[in-house]
């Protein structure tokens, strides 16, 4: 017959299971410290990005005027068209692995050849950014106009592709008088910073302030309702005003082109006057 636990074991059992609970607690107290007061700002910011949607909207640049109002340089509203590949999908129901492979194939095929015959992209250049399936965005082209954007819609809806493809405002610089005083003014890249001349020089000015569209998203990471969505207008950029006049300039470099000397241009262009 098994003798009792005497009085002393059952008091050192006690102080063992004491020790073990205070430890417990006490390691479960001192985590969850550490992540409240010490790495809550990081795993605060982490939830917001799994939980919102932040994208820019790009400002218009600021107007260049020659010294009667009349426009030489001017943004416009366009639009970027991108595909997100990670959202090309197929009904997976009651399809065997390879029939699957193959319906894959046909709708990024399908995703390629009608964007490419749309916007003059090579087909294979978007086909090949189809298969990035981590990745969530694409840009297929920047700047495009309004017909080419109104066919991207009518595609997407015609084949329901609202999942995988997807269209934001962008914007299209212009020069109405084309290669008017051109070494004056200047040009912008792709992406619609000033690369030379006064576009150059004068970008900060020109640049406008970014607007975002913040959007919240489900478990799922897709977006929800409009409801929970939140815009920040974008700020047009300062706009310029020249001592240039368009008429002037225009007889002067019609003249110097049917000069029959090579001579040095020389514009008609002294100082800027820039309107805040």
């Amino acid at each position: 017959m098994a003798s009792k636990p005497s009085k002393l074991m059952i008091k050192r059992a006690g102080i063992l299971l004491a020790l073990v609970l205070v430890l417990g607690f006490g390691t479960g107290m001192v985590r969850l410290a550490k992540l409240q007061l010490i790495d809550g700002e990081e795993y605060r910011q982490k939830a917001e990005l799994q939980q919102l949607g932040d994208s820019s909207v790009q400002a218009l640049r600021g107007t260049i005027y020659d010294c009667n109002g009349r426009i030489l340089a001017q943004s416009a509203t366009a639009w970027k068209v991108f595909i997100d590949p990670s959202n090309i999908k197929v009904n997976e129901k009651d399809k065997t692995e390879d029939e699957i492979k193959a319906a894959l194939e046909a709708k990024r095929r399908l995703v390629s050849n009608g964007l490419a015959e749309i916007l003059g992209v090579e087909a294979e250049s978007i086909y090949e950014k189809s298969l990035k399936s981590t990745s969530g965005y694409q840009k297929i082209k920047g700047e495009v106009e309004l017909e080419a954007k109104n066919r991207v819609s009518e595609f997407i809806s015609e084949y329901e592709l609202y999942d995988c493809i997807g269209i934001e405002p962008d914007t299209k610089r212009y020069y109405p008088y084309n290669s008017l005083a051109s070494t004056i003014i200047g040009f912008t890249g792709t992406d619609d910073v000033g690369i030379e001349g006064l576009e150059f020089k004068y970008d900060n000015v020109l640049t406008g302030i970014p607007g975002r569209v913040i959007t919240a998203k489900n478990g799922t990471l897709g977006s929800m309702p409009i409801e929970y969505t939140a815009s920040y207008a974008a700020q047009q950029g300062t706009s310029l005003v020249l001592t240039i006049d368009e008429t002037i300039q225009s007889l002067l470099e019609a003249e110097l082109e049917n000069a029959p000397t090579k001579v040095c241009s020389t514009f008609f262009y002294s100082e800027l006057d820039y309107r805040l």
